[in-house]
């Protein structure tokens, strides 16, 4: 548990996401971690907001705390995963929106490629492959390392394919 609260003390910015989608910016929202009887619970909780999940497993893999939690009252386990980067799809799909409003009179904007740290790659690989392939071409970048070099990634769904 405590492995637990230090990622979630260092990640002051980090988003909580939840079976694929944003649950909670942590920027903006409050968390709290109690234990008591080989239980974990994580409240979550903002202006819009309050959940409570028990913890099951966790395993931190570099930027990345995966948890796999229940809801309460409910037996099937659901992912959550706190990502201390921002979420760079959301803001890739924001950007080609106001590109395409942009030049909508001059020219076409196909689609946005997110440059992104290696940590994170699997999480918006995987929300990539829920987007519509005809409404934009969505491409990830990988940054291997702090010389810019850079490898392009598939969704997972183009992956599978």
């Amino acid at each position: 548990m405590q492995v637990f609260e230090e990622f979630l003390f260092s990640a002051r910015d980090a988003q909580v996401i939840e079976n694929g989608a944003v649950a909670f910016d942590l920027a903006d929202a409050k968390y709290s971690i109690s234990g008591g009887y080989n239980k974990c619970l994580l409240q979550l909780w903002s202006a819009e907001r309050n959940v409570v999940r028990r913890v099951l497993d966790a395993q931190i893999k570099n930027d990345l705390l995966k948890l796999l939690v229940q809801r309460l009252g409910q037996n099937k386990p659901a992912k959550l995963e706190i990502c201390r980067h921002r979420e760079a799809l959301s803001f890739g799909i924001l950007w080609l929106e106001l590109c395409r409003r942009g030049q909508a009179r001059r020219s076409v904007v196909e689609g946005v490629k997110v440059f992104i740290p290696p940590a994170c790659s699997s999480l918006i690989r995987e929300r990539m492959a829920c987007l519509s392939q005809e409404a934009a071409k969505m491409g990830v970048v990988r940054i291997e390392s702090a010389r810019a070099r850079s490898r392009s990634l598939g969704s997972r769904r183009s992956r599978q394919s």
